[in-house]
Parts: structure tokens; C-alpha cells; sequence
């Protein structure tokens, strides 16, 4: 759905670039989640750190059912582990989570620095 979108939003903004050499990156499930400003946000908020996700919602301003579907989401990928503690669930990054969330709080720290 997302690739599909975001193939037509290039096309209007690139009317021409159909017969450039340049195409358009196939977007992957995973990219679309890392594109979501929510998933980035719920990513850096438990980067080096683990949080229940009542907490996480609190943080980024996401309601707690939505939340839980976007933890499912990047557990399903890899991306998070939940740990049961008594009736809480402890959410907190994979290793290649932890690599991923870096790397975005890196991208979004060198595009802040580039529009000072």
C-alpha cells in the first residue's frame, strides 16, 4: 500500500522521471514501518533503555492499543522482545534493533544539523 503511494507521490513531483535513468527504490515492509513517525518514535524511546508499553504510549503520544500493535509489528520483525514482569510486559530492543534505532537517531541528528 505505502510503496504503491509513494510511487504515485513521485511520479506527481517527478512528472519526467519516467524516462530518466534514475527509478524508484522498492520500498520494503520494513522500510514502511521505519517511516512511520510513530514506529521511529517508539524505536528511539526504548533505544538503550526498556519500558512497559503504557509508558511508551505516554512518551510518544500514541494511544496504548496502538502502541502494542506497532510492538507486535517490530517484534514479528525482530526489532523488539517482550519479557512478561508479573502482570506488566517489559519491552526492550534486539541487538539489531538496538543497531537500527542507532542508525536512526543518527540519520535524524545529521538532518537536524543540516537545516541549521
Amino acid at each position: 500500500m505505502f510503496s504503491d503511494t509513494y510511487v504515485r507521490w513521485y511520479e506527481i513531483e517527478h512528472p519526467y522521471s519516467k524516462h530518466d535513468s534514475y527509478s524508484v527504490p522498492e520500498i520494503t515492509e520494513i522500510d514502511e514501518a521505519f517511516l512511520n513517525p510513530k514506529t521511529a518514535k517508539i524505536l528511539i524511546c526504548l533505544t538503550g533503555s526498556t519500558s512497559y508499553a503504557s509508558e511508551i504510549s505516554t512518551t510518544v503520544d500514541c494511544t496504548y492499543s496502538h502502541t502494542v500493535r506497532i510492538l507486535d509489528k517490530l517484534e514479528e520483525y525482530g526489532l523488539v522482545e517482550r519479557e512478561k514482569d508479573g502482570r506488566k510486559v517489559n519491552c526492550s530492543l534486539t541487538d539489531d534493533g538496538q543497531e537500527r534505532a542507532e542508525a536512526l537517531v543518527n540519520f535524524l541528528e545529521v538532518g537536524g544539523e543540516s537545516q541549521q
